[in-house]
């Protein structure tokens, strides 16, 4: 015996024939609505109700159900007209039919943006009105219209509503963003993490915004919003690239490679050996070229004979040691090889982390010879602190181990810290005023400096060690004039 169902609205031809193959199907050949009091009597009358979404089925109906209905399905996206918990008690199964107007929803949306971009509407109106032949038409307002090539269709329907639109760029480029419309507008634009890089509200005329920005690649956002908190309208925006090459892009390129090369940082350069193990060379900066050609291929040259290739180059990034090439893979056009190279260095390859720079005078900003430097913190708990003794002499590398300088009797009280003391390094600066101390600590240390005569108040600074091994912190010290 066929399951007995009741079909509450008309459908298609089709789909009642297969549903009359299939059950013992009742079918609104009228397709007039059921009243609400008779579809409760003969849902009782039956296993299944095949319902529109104007059919309504609330707590009421649900309530007076016999215990015959076994499921609703409603031919609609929504179920709102549906009181689902009360069907859950009731043990009655409720479907809808998901995803079946995605389709018909783009056409349309697709049909009115472009009935809205080429005045569509207006031109109906003018000649349902049989006026047409009479009127004085604006051809390049009216009548064209405007394209709606790499245009967004946005409308803000309710008072305070805002609109969000995603772009992805592949390249590094300028990009334009503007609004046309009588809409007055805000609208900004936001990076990946949700950073505010640029926004604006009225541009050059009253209601819409402009803003052009070299960006890098990778996801962004625009934001718009109507500038009253009540308003609401239309608007159109567009979004235009530059030309492939460009200017801005690559400065934008250069400042990013250029944030990771600061002089007297530290970089490690990988080799291979011949069983294909690698190894690394850590150099200081002491000089830095930088070239871009139109294609985005980056030439790197350290200490003026160092050749540096992105995918052999290790730089400081969020307190470890990552692969450049890596890092900007999606900015420049050098070729990616890290094969048997990991992203990050291991800590164990790196050296002490290295506090270093320069004794100066306050007033004539000239360095000062013999300078006595000396670095405090709290005393380790299983082993004493190392420091490296380091030529800081122009093109020399730092000195790999060493340890502690000879003590002798400081200028100065050694400050407390945390209700210790403990020097962890001294050392003379030369006729430059540098000086370096590679440590192994992490947290807080106090740097203190006198003059090697008594023509200077000594200085104090407080520096924070992140990392123990391959970082560095550039710290110069003023010393004032008594």
């Amino acid at each position: 015996m066929k399951p007995k169902i009741l079909v509450t609205r008309k459908m298609t031809d089709e789909a009642e024939k297969k549903l009359a193959e299939n059950f013992d199907a009742t079918f609104n050949k009228e397709d007039e609505p059921i009243p609400y009091e008779e579809l409760i009597n003969l849902a009782n009358q039956y296993d299944g109700l095949v319902v529109s979404g104007w059919d309504k089925f609330d707590e009421n109906f649900f309530n007076q159900m016999n215990g015959r209905l076994k499921i609703i399905a409603t031919f609609s996206v929504g179920y709102d007209h549906i009181n689902i918990k009360s069907a859950e008690q009731k043990k009655i199964i409720i479907t809808n039919t998901p995803n079946v107007l995605n389709d018909a929803v783009a056409e349309l949306t697709i049909f009115l943006m472009l009935a809205a971009c080429r005045k569509v509407y207006e031109g109906f109106n003018l000649v349902k009105s049989g006026k047409w032949k009479d009127t004085k038409v604006d051809f390049v307002n009216f009548v064209m219209g405007q394209s709606m090539t790499g245009k967004t269709l946005g409308i803000i329907e309710l008072g305070g509503d805002l609109d969000v639109f995603r772009f992805d760029l592949k390249t590094p480029m300028t990009i334009l963003v503007k609004s046309s419309g009588n809409t007055d507008l805000f609208a900004e634009i936001l990076d990946n993490a949700g950073r505010l890089l640029s926004s604006d509200d009225n541009s050059k005329d009253s209601n819409n915004f402009m803003m052009k920005l070299p960006l890098l690649p990778g996801p962004h956002f625009i934001r718009a919003k109507h500038y009253s908190s009540e308003g609401t309208g239309d608007y159109m925006l567009t979004l235009e690239s530059s030309e492939m090459y460009d200017k801005q892009a690559d400065d934008l390129i250069l400042n990013k490679t250029k944030a990771y090369f600061h002089l007297g940082h530290i970089i490690y350069k990988a080799h291979f050996n011949n069983d294909k193990s690698y190894y690394v060379e850590r150099i200081q900066i002491d000089s830095v070229l930088f070239n871009l050609d139109s294609k985005r291929f980056i030439t790197i040259t350290v200490n003026d004979s160092i050749q540096i290739n992105p995918s052999l180059c290790y730089v400081a990034s969020y307190g470890k040691y990552e692969n450049l090439g890596i890092i900007q893979k999606n900015y420049i056009s050098n070729p990616l090889n890290t094969r048997g190279l990991p992203r990050y260095l291991p800590e164990e390859i790196l050296t002490n982390s290295l506090i270093f720079g320069v004794v100066r005078d306050y007033n004539t900003r000239e360095p000062i010879f013999g300078a006595e430097v000396r670095l405090y913190g709290m005393p380790p708990s299983n082993e004493t602190s190392q420091t490296s003794i380091i030529e800081l002499s122009k093109g020399q590398t730092w000195v790999d181990g060493g340890t502690r300088m000879p003590t002798k009797k400081p200028l100065f009280n050694a400050p407390k810290i945390n209700g210790y003391r403990d020097e962890k390094g001294r050392r003379i600066t030369g006729v430059n005023g540098k000086y370096a101390i590679a440590v192994r600590d992490t947290g807080f240390l106090v740097i203190k400096a006198n003059a090697p005569t008594n023509n200077y108040r000594y200085q104090e600074k407080k520096i924070r060690i992140r990392n123990k091994k391959g970082d560095f912190y550039s710290t110069d010290i003023w010393l004032i004039p008594k």
